[in-house]
């Protein structure tokens, strides 16, 4: 007989499988279920609701872009900053099928949202954001990055870069790098 915790992370897989495959609006309980080859009461067992599962696929999901981004702050000045912030991106990209239906279930979901927003007003939340903000802080008291950056609004737009090309448009993450390193303004 499987252990609790081994059948919630199956129904945890499972969301993400059926989200990532279906789309949200889609993921249902049942689905989920089917996915997860268990009854729909076993959902119920391990998530009081939809929007505990949905929150705990798409927590599990960044532990994985977690896990990646954690590294990167002790990384400040080694290698260069683009090749450093382009190998996290890569990483981060690979997990973005995953990511997506997720990220649009907490975007266009009215609890899942206004949860994600307290979580941002209460300070920027450990994780990817996080880390890759101490990294980018870390390279500018080496004066590898512009004093006038902010680092945790870097951050976010990185952030909001690689998952929001997973929506399949805009340019590559090495152009938008690009961008972002050499900025807008001309240099004098």
């Amino acid at each position: 007989m499987p252990r609790r915790h081994d059948t919630k992370q199956r129904l945890i897989q499972a969301a993400v499988h059926v989200a990532r495959t279906r789309g949200y609006a889609h993921t249902t309980t049942r689905a989920v279920a089917e996915q997860a080859g268990v009854s729909e009461a076993t959902i119920y067992r391990h998530f009081p609701d939809k929007f505990s599962l949905i929150h705990a696929a798409a927590s599990d999901t960044a532990a994985q872009v977690s896990a990646v981004t954690q590294e990167l702050p002790p990384r400040a000045g080694s290698s260069t900053v683009r090749a450093n912030l382009l190998d996290v991106m890569g990483h981060m990209a690979s997990v973005r099928a995953d990511m997506a239906p997720l990220e649009l279930a907490i975007a266009t979901d009215p609890e899942l949202s206004q949860a994600r927003s307290q979580a941002i007003e209460r300070g920027l939340p450990d994780g990817p954001p996080r880390h890759l903000a101490e990294y980018l802080a870390a390279e500018q008291s080496l004066g590898r990055v512009t004093a006038t950056v902010d680092p945790v609004t870097t951050a976010l737009v990185i952030m909001t870069q690689v998952f929001g090309s997973a929506l399949g448009t805009g340019p590559s993450l090495e152009d938008s790098l690009d961008v972002l390193l050499t900025g807008l303004e001309p240099r004098t």
